[in-house]
């Protein structure tokens, strides 16, 4: 994998399979961006095919 799109595991988290959760990214000195990420466990059967 080239990195990019590899998964960013988020352990022992508090949110609901299926929510979403506030999360800032920002590489080096670019301007960072705070985004709403789903939360993807495999627990909630129509998000499986998405989990990574």
């Amino acid at each position: 994998m080239d990195g990019a799109n590899d998964p960013l595991p988020f352990p022992d988290i508090d949110t609901m399979p299926g929510a979403t959760m506030p999360v800032y990214f920002q590489a080096g000195d670019a301007e960072g961006s705070l985004v709403e990420v789903p939360i993807l466990t495999g627990e909630t059967d129509y998000l499986t095919p998405f989990v990574p």
